[in-house]
């Protein structure tokens, strides 16, 4: 399988596949170097992740590229840092409290006021709240606050039993909402810092 995360100057190019054999996952990367004369290599990381899958988008934020990714034979959710100056990966562990798995499809990274979040919507169709956690110190200890926002469903015309699904967010720290079975063409986008939502025309 094939992943891919975008910059202005680089593109990271993730490759996985586990074993029909052995069962064990097999990972490798790559960088793109865009500009005249565009290239693929291997990245200069003397330390690359154990092998695993990509599960979220990608975020870039000040230079450092995050995703959400899990373990096969351990069933461990992280994320994942690159940095895109010196390609080096780093593993962020996950605030244990809030119970993320990524491969529920209930959780996505997005840019929060330049900071990076996680957001988790398994309730959202209960009491319309999505937990928003936020990365507040990246360098040191990487410590996390969490937000409780309340979304105005009522605006969308929901119904109690809708299956609301939050297909992706953009780099201005919107989310994009939608009902399960509409949402390729009935999106709204709920602006995470000026809590306003809009129909997506």
């Amino acid at each position: 399988m094939l992943s891919l995360c975008q910059t202005w100057e680089k593109m990271l190019r993730k490759v996985w596949e586990v074993s029909k054999e052995d069962g064990q996952m097999r990972s490798e990367h790559q960088v793109l170097v865009l500009g005249p004369g565009a290239y693929w290599r291997s990245t200069y990381s003397n330390a690359p992740p154990p092998p695993h899958r990509p599960f979220s988008q990608g975020i870039s934020i000040n230079g450092m590229l995050y995703y959400g990714a899990a373990w096969v034979d351990a069933n461990k959710c992280v994320l994942v840092s690159f940095d895109l100056t010196f390609e080096e990966f780093n593993l962020i562990e996950l605030p244990v409290e809030a119970g993320i798995i990524w491969h529920s499809y209930r959780a996505n990274l997005v840019n929060y006021r330049d900071k990076l979040a996680i957001f988790e919507y398994s309730k959202l169709a209960v009491d319309a709240s999505v937990d928003l956690r936020v990365m507040e110190d990246v360098k040191k200890k990487k410590k996390w606050s969490k937000k409780t926002l309340v979304l105005p469903l009522d605006q969308m015309n929901v119904v109690h039993g809708d299956d609301l699904v939050l297909p992706g967010t953009s780099r201005c720290g919107q989310l994009r909402l939608g009902k399960k079975h509409l949402f390729l063409y009935f999106i709204f986008k709920f602006c995470i810092v000026l809590s306003e939502l809009s129909l997506n025309c």
